[in-house]
């Protein structure tokens, strides 16, 4: 009763295909929808203000790939100049040093990843971090933009490089990670060494000494305990930062 239009989206009611007397009464109720553009099973053109249209050289069962790709051919026409500025920004932002790359260089699934171990909040206040949408406001800061933690820190401006990672504060609490996960004494001087790690939530290879106090303590299950380490030490990340 119902034929597929030719744009592969469309559907008609068959005129040449005879329906039983008992069905009559749907078939003129079909008619009259279609003269009126009433079928609900008819793709509406401006829905989303896309053309929901597929050129006639697309094939029926290429038609659904085709309308996915629309939305995404309309913001590379429409957004492209703006999207250049915005990611020219982000690249000058990463080119700052390892901190911001190791920050930006990530996918918006491991940018939103939670794993069951942190808050909403906690993924919200990462994900503005990474893209540099943090609000810093303060009563006073436009007068004094310093960091205000502590006094030592008076000279540098209230950046979120400096907030979250050249802070002696912040440095504190990173050396603490830092010596508890790798299993030594870590010098306040090597911390920066581990900007990228810290910031992109990635360890570092575990050290010798650990991986030996690791099999003497777990023997067999030990490739079990280092994924379980891993993801301390991602929650430990999320957590300083």
């Amino acid at each position: 009763m119902l034929k597929q239009a030719s744009n592969g989206i469309n559907w008609t009611v068959e005129n040449s295909h005879i329906a039983s007397p008992e069905y009559w009464p749907d078939v003129a109720a079909l008619q009259r929808a279609q003269d009126a553009h009433g079928l609900v099973i008819e793709a509406h053109p401006s829905i989303h203000s896309f053309p929901w249209d597929a050129p006639p050289n697309i094939r029926n069962r290429h038609v659904l790939r085709h309308l996915r790709r629309q939305p995404y051919y309309k913001a590379k026409v429409e957004l492209g100049t703006a999207l250049k500025g915005l990611l020219q920004k982000l690249q000058t932002c990463a080119d700052r040093g390892d901190w911001h790359s190791a920050a930006l260089n990530q996918t918006p699934k491991q940018l939103w990843s939670h794993y069951n171990a942190i808050t909403e909040y906690q993924v919200w206040v990462y994900y503005s971090l990474v893209l540099q949408q943090l609000n810093r406001f303060f009563p006073g800061r436009e007068l004094n933009n310093s960091c205000q933690r502590l006094s030592v820190c008076g000279s540098h401006k209230e950046t979120l490089e400096h907030i979250f990672w050249t802070c002696p504060e912040a440095q504190g609490c990173w050396q603490a990670v830092l010596t508890s996960s790798s299993g030594r004494t870590l010098d306040p001087s090597h911390v920066s060494h581990y900007a990228g790690q810290c910031m992109a939530r990635q360890p570092s290879p575990l050290s010798r000494p650990m991986m030996q106090r690791l099999r003497v303590a777990f023997g067999d299950t030990v490739e079990a305990y280092i994924v379980q380490w891993k993801r301390i030490w991602w929650i430990l990340c999320s957590v300083c930062i």
